[in-house]
Formats: C-alpha cells, sequence, structure tokens
C-alpha cells in the first residue's frame, strides 16, 4: 500500500512538471511573438537612430571634411577645442537664456490652463483644441506668420503698439529683443503641449483626496497648493525635463526668423551644430558639439530630478 502510494505521489509530481514545462513553453512562445511583431520597429530604431548615434560618437574622434577620403584621428582634441571655443561658449549662452526663457512661461501658462480646462466648463472641449492647434501646426509655417507679426513696418504687434503712441520697434533685428521674440513665439507653441500633459495628469490624481481636503475647509489655491501640487509632482517633473530638452535643441524658429543674427544673438548650440557641419564640413567637430549638448542636457535633467526630489522632502 505504501508502495501505491509513491507511485501516485511521484506520478503527480511527474504530470506538474510537464505541465510547468508546457507553461514555460508558451510563455517563451508567446515572448517570441512579441519581439517578431516589434522587430520591424527595432530595426527602423536601430538604422535610424541607434547606429548614428553611435557613429557620431566615434566620429567625434576625427578630423573629417567630408572631401577627404581618410578621416584623421585626434583623440580626444575636439572636445578640448569645444571647451576652449568662444563661439561654443556664445551659443551655449542664448541656449541656456532661451530655455530659461521658455521653459517657466510655458510651464506655469500651461499649468494654470490645465487647472481651469480641467473644470466642467461649456466649450471646453474646443478651448482645449485651440490651445492645443499651434503643437500641431507646421513649426517652419508658424514662423514665417510671427515674422510678419514681427515686422517692423507692417507687421501686426507694431501696429498694435502704434495704436497707443509707441514707436515701431525692430523686434527681430535688435540684438536686445530678437532673442525675446523668439522665445515669445516658443512659449505660444508650447503651451499646448504642455496644457495636455498636464491635464492627463490632474485627470489621474485620486479624487477622494482632494475630497477629504475640502472636506476639511481646504478651497481654491489652498487646495491647488496643498494637495494638486504635490501629487503632481511626477507630472511637473516630466513636462520640466521634455519642455528643456526641446528648447536646448531649438533650431528651426531661429533658421527662419534671424538665421542667428543680428550680432549672432540668436545663434543656438544646434544652430552652430549645422553650421559647422554642412557650411564648413566639420563633421568631427559637429559630433563633438552634439555630444556637449547631450552632457549639457543629461546635467540639468538631474540637477531638475535633485530639485522636484528635494522640494517633495
Amino acid at each position: 500500500m505504501a508502495g501505491a502510494g509513491r507511485v501516485v505521489t511521484n506520478g503527480a509530481g511527474g504530470a506538474a512538471d510537464a505541465g510547468g514545462r508546457r507553461s514555460a513553453a508558451r510563455r517563451w512562445l508567446v515572448d517570441l511573438q512579441g519581439y517578431a511583431f516589434l522587430a520591424p520597429a527595432l530595426l527602423l530604431v536601430g538604422v535610424f537612430t541607434l547606429i548614428p548615434i553611435v557613429f557620431s560618437l566615434g566620429l567625434s574622434f576625427f578630423r573629417w571634411d567630408m572631401m577627404r577620403p581618410q578621416p584623421r584621428f585626434l583623440g580626444g582634441d575636439n572636445f578640448v577645442r569645444l571647451v576652449r571655443d568662444p563661439a561654443f561658449h556664445n551659443v551655449l549662452a542664448n541656449t541656456l537664456l532661451y530655455a530659461v526663457g521658455t521653459v517657466g512661461p510655458s510651464v506655469a501658462v500651461s499649468l494654470v490652463l490645465a487647472l481651469f480646462l480641467n473644470r466642467r466648463l461649456r466649450g471646453r472641449v474646443w478651448f482645449r483644441s485651440a490651445f492645443f492647434a499651434p503643437v500641431v501646426t507646421s513649426t517652419v509655417a508658424v514662423s514665417l506668420v510671427w515674422s510678419w507679426i514681427y515686422h517692423p513696418q507692417v507687421g501686426l504687434l507694431n501696429a498694435a503698439l502704434g495704436a497707443v503712441g509707441i514707436g515701431p520697434v525692430r523686434w527681430l533685428a535688435d540684438p536686445a529683443t530678437a532673442l525675446w521674440a523668439i522665445v515669445g513665439l516658443s512659449v505660444w507653441k508650447s503651451v499646448g503641449y504642455n496644457m495636455i500633459l498636464f491635464l492627463a495628469g490632474l485627470q489621474n490624481l485620486p479624487g477622494e483626496v482632494a475630497e477629504a481636503a475640502r472636506v476639511d475647509g481646504a478651497s481654491g489655491w489652498r487646495l491647488h497648493r496643498d494637495v494638486t501640487l504635490p501629487l503632481l509632482r511626477p507630472t511637473l517633473f516630466f513636462v520640466l525635463v521634455v519642455a528643456t530638452i526641446d528648447a536646448m535643441q531649438v533650431f528651426t524658429q531661429v533658421d527662419v526668423m534671424t538665421q542667428g543674427g543680428p550680432a549672432r544673438s540668436t545663434e543656438m548650440v544646434v544652430t552652430y551644430l549645422f553650421y559647422r557641419a554642412f557650411r564648413t564640413y566639420e563633421m568631427g567637430y559637429a559630433s563633438a558639439i552634439a555630444w556637449g549638448l547631450f552632457v549639457v542636457i543629461v546635467g540639468l535633467t538631474v540637477a531638475q530630478s535633485r530639485f522636484v526630489a528635494r522640494e517633495g522632502s
């Protein structure tokens, strides 16, 4: 009888092992099917993103002007040149100033709009669409329209200022105003995207927390300050990072509206990179500029992460 019991037990264990192997095989097959579906997209990402990134890193250690058949290895000379290049210092300062002028107002305005449009208002869908429309509009087209708005003689902005007795301003031709004119366009264009991100964050907040705060007497600004904003911190961090990365890579607005002028007051890191790569054909140095910008963006992201974490502690 004991022997029979052992046989039954062993048989059950063997069946369980076989079932486990079949289950593992099915999971492996499902995973394999998933990777098969992902393969075309991964191939495109590898060919058009990962391979160029690795190639540009390698190229940053060479001198190659696209006219010579063989690049010349320079080691870290391109990066030493980058650190000592006064032109790079100027464009980096312009880009950081542009980022500060764009990110702060854009995030603040979009957060206020998101808080307002998250309420039950008549026509809120129309307002959301109207604020988001600039995001999906061609940056080239928008830049051309704003160039007309800023025109010193026939521009809409100067016409409005003239109606109140203020003389025409050379918005894009004056080094003191050109950068801020581009900042104004960029804030207008980016507000809608950030607003949608904040709306998504607001609609995923736990409603019972806000209800409990209202029961305790919190309302208006106090409710947003003590409840909504702390819960919205992950979304705020994401918006700050995305907005900063976008601002540090600005190109189209500058290229269309000012081409880096006047007096290089609006020349940015990416426009300088473009000049070195496709005007003077210094592909190695342009690659070093790209990786220098990457290091700056990573540093800003880490700083923002620590700031948000410190504010939340």
